[in-house]
């Protein structure tokens, strides 16, 4: 535990420029407020090093499906209160994990209460969706669809789909739903931003940024309606940020600073890629996202355009795969 000081600290432009001790209180002042603290705590703000901000602002404004116990009640929490994206019922933050099933909840139930409508529920990681069948039907998904690469598409003993999909499977779903609009996007990163703030976050590493975000973040940040620092990892996804022409930027509180890769998937989705096979579910080992000599590549062209990396890699096999890699790009770029 590091000293602590009481007294009067002065600040200018976001420095600290005079220091008094005092004992007994702690007063702050700046150019334009001054804060007394008589019988409180008073420290600098917290650095958030992995967020979602966008995910974060969709969670607020969305349906979320974290405190539900068994599918049932996730189905009946959407019939409820159904929160629609164009033509779809959308949700987020099912979690098997805290059911007395632990199982993958499955389309029978969904196809229940929503025979009609296409509905997709992403679990809790985003490594997952649970959609019912006219969502299948929709993104033409059925017995004969073979699994994307670094994705898979659950399916029961007679080949039929189940209703869960993950990683790069998803994709196949998502594609059919509606983008938010531009004025959307933006009230949900403000309904963020303001969370953020209510607990004393002061800088975040928006991490996997999707390209879509970024008009959305720079008008903002204009606006000067940005009341934190965001350092945003760009998504890899696919070479989102060559194909969008994504720099660096360094502006205001909205910088963009990196771009982020996936290996594999999460432990809760059973899509970290593992050296040994999952304990309750035989021969399965993960899935990998990518391959190493994609993550290569793709590391290389980022670090090109002077990026910073991140790589998302949860399974030790995952873990050994970015490791290689890394030390094989040390051998052509020691700056790295």
């Amino acid at each position: 535990m590091g000293t602590s000081f009481q007294g009067i600290i002065k600040t200018e432009k976001g420095r600290i420029r005079y220091m008094k001790t005092i004992p007994g209180f702690v007063q702050i002042d700046s150019e334009n407020n001054s804060f007394y603290f008589k019988n409180a705590f008073a420290l600098p703000g917290f650095t958030d090093s992995h967020g979602h901000i966008a995910s974060l602002g969709s969670k607020l404004t969305g349906l979320d499906l974290s405190a539900c116990s068994d599918s049932e009640e996730c189905a009946v929490s959407a019939w409820n209160n159904p929160k629609e994206k164009g033509d779809w019922i959308v949700a987020s933050g099912w979690n098997q994990e805290l059911w007395k099933k632990k199982n993958n909840p499955d389309k029978k139930i969904l196809d229940k209460y929503f025979p009609d409508t296409p509905v997709c529920f992403t679990r809790i990681d985003g490594h997952a969706v649970w959609v019912n069948s006219k969502a299948l039907k929709l993104a033409g998904i059925n017995n004969l669809t073979k699994n994307p690469e670094g994705g898979l598409i659950e399916k029961d003993k007679s080949g039929n789909p189940t209703g869960i999909l993950h990683d790069n499977a998803i994709d196949l779903i998502k594609k059919m739903i509606p983008d938010y609009s531009r004025n959307q996007i933006k009230k949900q990163i403000k309904i963020a931003l303001k969370e953020l703030v209510k607990y004393g976050i002061t800088s975040v590493h928006d991490m996997d940024v999707n390209p879509c975000l970024i008009p959305a973040y720079n008008k903002l940040n204009d606006e000067n309606k940005i009341p934190l620092r965001i350092y945003s990892f760009i998504s890899g996804h696919k070479e989102e940020w060559l194909k969008n022409n994504i720099s660096p930027q360094k502006r205001g509180n909205f910088n963009i600073i990196g771009v982020k890769f996936y290996a594999d998937g999460s432990l809760g989705s059973r899509s970290a890629a593992m050296l040994n096979e999952y304990s309750d579910k035989k021969k399965h080992f993960g899935i990998f996202l990518t391959t190493e000599m994609e993550l290569y590549s793709r590391i290389k062209k980022a670090l090109s355009s002077n990026f910073h990396i991140a790589v998302h890699a949860i399974g030790d096999a995952a873990n050994r795969m970015v490791l290689d890699t890394f030390q094989n790009i040390l051998l052509v770029n020691k700056d790295f």
